[in-house]
């Protein structure tokens, strides 16, 4: 569908429950065309269902009159049949927890880039080159902006692709397209809107790394290192986000072709569709730090915040009250058979679970960002959010990539137990028993003896080979444990250093390993209260 399909009947769409846009939608197009401020890499959902339309917001207030570039470093069928085959255009569905949906035609994204030929390499170079841009930013996950492999050394996969006239990997090409605005002495700001730690220290260090291999495989100046490095040219806010946005459910699908907004297409694959949804809810803190002017993004309820608040911010969402609980919750979902986040929240033990975890061992060591309240924050999380069964979320989605997680959503609790004298680490109960959770789940096989299917990560080989003596119901050597508990990429310390705390991780992960229906048993006993 293509923006005159909207807007040779706008009024009719008005009628059926779609918002419009308030802007002219084609001069938006020609000016972002002619005078780019903002270009965006890795639109997926939560792109399209919460950045897009904090512009979109923008552009109805008339605070800005330009738009989004959607941009991919990597050829990506799956962007090309979002973007080009909907006219760059997306209806998002705001889930309300009664039940109600409200739907919006997002048309922020002016134009879109997939990097499949030379030709589009450059247009993104033409891009960079525009005094104009202010922002890059980013919604590639986190494993976008891993540049080593497990032994330290740069991935075999970006070193191929040096010489390439259009290379395929995110952080390679930003660096190379920054050295465009580098000879031409412009400034700019780029920004990651990924959900980990001190996200815009760590892609700032990721272009670094990828700017020393051009400096020494291509003869880029030298002086490119000292221009990423310069505070007043370039910088690189640090920003929390936090908007859930779960994959396309087919029941918001069937219900705007009953509304007759879409029109049914039996032979449209799933990728193309051209609606995202997506809860009501939403967060986007931002370091105040940027070199270009900037979009006033604190107009649509974004907050501008010094660095120490983010790190708050951040800290508090990350490691307390949202992102820890998602974990227990998918590892534990995934493990008793659960479809949805919701079920979960449903399930008398998890429901008991997230609370022990966040007031009871979280919030002894949470961060306030003053900005928000965390209790508040929290128990909008575990009686609004997570609860809302309107959200198709699934532990499955949640559960992928759980290595890179565990880190900050647990390691740093733990490490706060450790080094603060008045709290004891071996008090905890729910930290240790997600951590044996997460053991079991690698198991592949459900507390109800039945072969479950593990959520892709980045470390699972590597994980299974050491596991692999140890199988459900089987005997095992605690050695074999151990050589996971003790990798510091995945929890942040070595977690064999804390006997009793590592024993308990062992015997808990004993215990469910044992037979059928004792993560059930194990995780009764470990929610009833005293």
């Amino acid at each position: 569908m293509d923006l005159e399909y909207f807007l040779n009947d706008r009024k009719s769409f008005e009628q059926k429950g779609l918002k419009m846009p308030d802007y002219d939608i084609y001069k938006m197009r020609k000016d972002t065309k002619e005078n780019p401020q903002w270009i965006h890499f890795g639109a997926g959902n939560l792109f399209r269902g919460y950045i897009a339309s904090l512009a979109d917001d923008l552009l109805n207030k008339k605070e800005i009159n330009t738009g989004i570039i959607a941009a991919s470093c990597h050829h990506s069928n799956n962007f090309k049949s979002v973007f080009k085959d909907n006219d760059n255009l997306t209806i998002k569905a705001i889930l309300n927890e009664d039940g109600h949906i409200d739907y919006r035609l997002i048309a922020s994204v002016a134009d879109n880039v997939n990097v499949e030929n030379a030709y589009n390499f450059n247009r993104l170079k033409e891009i960079f080159k525009k005094e104009s841009l202010k922002f890059v930013t980013f919604t590639i996950t986190e494993k976008g902006y891993e540049v080593f492999d497990s032994q330290g050394s740069v991935k075999k996969k970006i070193i191929d692709q040096i010489e390439k006239e259009f290379p395929q990997d995110t952080m390679l090409s930003i660096a190379s397209l920054l050295y465009e605005r580098y000879k031409l002495d412009l400034n700019i700001s780029v920004i990651s809107f990924d959900n980990f730690s001190h996200n815009g220290i760590k892609l700032k260090k990721s272009i670094k790394e990828m700017a020393k291999l051009l400096v020494d495989k291509k003869g880029y100046d030298k002086e490119f290192l000292d221009y990423l490095d310069d505070g007043e040219k370039i910088t690189f806010p640090n920003t929390t986000i936090d908007k859930i946005t779960p994959e396309a459910s087919m029941d918001i699908k069937k219900d705007l072709i009953k509304k007759e907004i879409i029109v049914d297409n039996k032979n449209e694959d799933k990728n193309k569709q051209i609606f995202v949804n997506t809860e009501k809810k939403e967060y986007l803190v931002i370091e105040d730090n940027f070199t270009n002017g900037k979009i006033p993004l604190d107009k649509v309820g974004v907050f501008f915040v010094d660095k120490s608040t983010v790190d708050k911010f951040e800290k508090m969402k990350v490691c307390t009250c949202l992102n820890p609980i998602h974990t227990a919750l998918a590892i534990f979902g995934k493990l008793l058979d659960k479809d949805s986040i919701s079920e979960c929240m449903e399930d008398y033990d998890l429901n008991k679970l997230t609370k022990k975890l966040g007031f009871n061992e979280g919030m002894k060591t949470v961060s306030d960002p003053e900005i928000v309240d965390p209790k508040e924050f929290l128990k909008e999380v575990l009686e609004k959010r997570l609860p809302n069964p309107f959200i198709p979320d699934t532990p499955s989605r949640i559960a992928t990539d759980t290595s890179q997680k565990l880190k900050i959503r647990f390691g740093e609790t733990i490490k706060s137990y450790i080094e603060d004298e008045k709290l004891d680490l071996n008090e905890l109960e729910i930290i240790p028993l997600v951590i044996a959770g997460w053991l079991r789940y690698l198991m592949g096989v459900d507390d109800f003896g039945m072969k479950m299917e593990i959520s892709s990560d980045p470390l699972l080989e590597e994980i299974k080979d050491k596991l692999e003596k140890v199988k459900f119901k089987g005997d095992f050597n605690e050695h074999d444990i151990k050589n996971v508990l003790k990798m510091k990429n995945i929890f942040g310390l070595d977690l064999t250093e804390h006997e009793d705390f590592c024993k308990k991780i062992i015997d808990e992960f004993r215990f469910m390993n044992e037979k059928e229906e004792n993560v059930r048993k194990l995780l009764k006993e470990k929610v009833e209260d005293e």
